[in-house]
């Protein structure tokens, strides 16, 4: 399920706002992350939440740009303490981004993390992760730099991904180079409400 989850963040346009995930022991939790005034949220097709750059925004950056922000429901988590989430986010994560290569319906796609540091969410641990990733679809290949913040939480794992990429290396690079600032900016503006 998570390659799938990957393949879909790679190959749809994606950027993050107010997000109300799932709940978790039957309290809703909301989430937010803040984007510039010139981006906008939709939903992808595969129905996740989304944000995109309007053409005003990109100003001549290239690439394809995208964030969003999902729920992972986690039942092993649901009975652990908020302390005992954050004592172990680090392994957490790692075991979320291995789980998001392979191959699902076809589709496959490959994550190599180049950069992790922890990160304070709303008095929470959380993990900031700056990845790059390769995914195909479709027989389409995406390239793609992806700033990735992970938190757990208990019952769930929450993620906000943004991501800015091309169909070479090359346009991924500059991709990155170019829409970095702004990026982190967004992962780091990541909250919990509730």
């Amino acid at each position: 399920m998570r390659a799938s989850v990957l393949v879909a963040l790679c190959l749809s346009a994606m950027c993050g706002i107010p997000v109300h995930a799932a709940q978790s022991q039957g309290k809703p939790t909301e989430i937010t992350i803040q984007t510039p005034p010139d981006w906008v949220a939709q939903k992808s097709p595969s129905g996740l939440d989304q944000y995109i750059p309007l053409e005003s925004a990109k100003q001549g950056r290239p690439g394809n740009v995208n964030c969003t922000t999902l729920a992972v429901d986690d039942p092993e988590t649901r009975l652990l303490q908020q302390e005992a989430i954050d004592h172990g986010v680090e392994y957490s994560a790692s075991r979320f981004l291995q789980g998001l290569g392979g191959n699902v319906n076809g589709n496959s796609a490959t994550i190599s993390v180049d950069q992790e540091t922890t990160m304070n969410v709303s008095g929470r641990k959380a993990v900031l992760a700056i990845a790059r990733v390769t995914a195909v679809a479709g027989g389409v290949t995406v390239i793609a730099h992806e700033a990735i913040v992970f938190l757990g939480a208990p019952g769930w794992e929450y993620v906000v991904t943004c991501s800015a990429g091309g169909l070479t290396q090359k346009d991924a690079d500059s991709a990155w180079e170019a829409w970095r600032p702004t990026l982190l900016e967004i992962v780091q503006s990541f909250r919990v409400l509730n």
